[in-house]
């Protein structure tokens, strides 16, 4: 029932963020955890997602290892910081709603309405506001499609093996957002990966439509981004 999963999955995002010490682990947690819930069904999809999500971190680390060798490193960890109840509530019910919509619109990219709201909790700091990763998202991602598209269309068409880099293209964003916190640029070439591995994904006997993909994920991107920018969590937010 599409009321009982709104349910549950708003229960878990409660228990997951009143549990973890840092919130910014607990978005990890429900990324992973909406790339699970809603990959396609039967084992095969279910292993080779699972496959994709730890191949992808095995390179994000690889990346990020690389690039910092030989600098000195950084004793300052950052300092964990849990959500009050209040916040954990309201991103409960923020994701919830959000869930709500994809179910009511039927859209075929309507994950990307929680999964946006969950990469803009990641990356806020107390020096960026909501304000500003709104704005940067609703504006990376569909630039994002539009050069993954091109991509697809020049290189790949060249030579099929580039689309090896994929996992490459995407660790280099994470490393962008490790290093200096661009959530726009990480934005940008998150959504070159994605829109890259969409089309591998389709095989070579079923149809890419690019547009759909364009329009519908730029749409659930956009009520996500709305989503945290007028729900009360911004006010509560803006003090981490």
């Amino acid at each position: 029932m599409p009321l009982l999963q709104i349910l549950l999955t708003s229960f878990f995002v409660y228990f997951v963020f009143s549990t973890l010490p840092d919130y910014r682990a607990g978005c990890m947690v429900m990324l992973v955890g909406y790339l699970a819930f809603f990959a396609p069904s039967g084992w095969e999809m279910a292993v080779s997602r699972s496959l994709d999500i730890f191949t992808g971190i095995v390179v994000v680390m690889a990346v990020t290892t690389l690039g910092n060798w030989g600098q000195e490193r950084d004793e300052k960890a950052p300092v964990p910081m849990q959500y009050t109840p209040y916040q954990t509530w309201i991103l409960a019910a923020e994701l919830g709603v959000g869930m709500l919509i994809y179910k009511l619109l039927d859209l075929p990219q309507g994950p990307w309405i929680m999964l946006t709201i969950i990469f803009i909790r990641l990356c806020k700091s107390p020096d960026i506001s909501t304000e500003k990763l709104v704005f940067q998202r609703i504006f990376a991602v569909p630039l994002g499609i539009i050069t993954g598209g091109f991509l697809l269309e020049t290189f790949c068409r060249v030579d099929e093996r580039f689309i090896y880099l994929i996992p490459f293209i995407g660790a280099s964003g994470f490393f962008v957002l490790y290093k200096n916190g661009n959530f726009f640029l990480f934005s940008f070439i998150f959504m070159i990966t994605l829109t890259m591995f969409s089309n591998w994904m389709a095989g070579p006997y079923q149809r890419f439509d690019f547009w759909e993909i364009f329009f519908s994920r730029t749409a659930a991107t956009l009520l996500g981004a709305l989503l945290e920018w007028f729900l009360p969590s911004r006010r509560q937010y803006s003090k981490i």
